[in-house]
């Protein structure tokens, strides 16, 4: 972060369901990955955008 966040909390909360969300993907198909990197890379990616 450029300035600290006023709810790190909230943040830490935001993250978390961003990364459950990318790993595991939707409940009725979940989400293909060809390897361990492609998904750490892919959870890495929405954290940051």
């Amino acid at each position: 972060y450029s300035v600290k966040p006023t709810c790190f909390r909230q943040s830490y909360l935001d993250i978390k369901s961003m990364l459950i969300d990318t790993f595991f993907g939707p409940s009725t198909e979940g989400v293909y990955s060809p390897s361990v990197q492609n998904t750490l890379y892919c959870m890495a990616r929405a954290v940051l955008n």
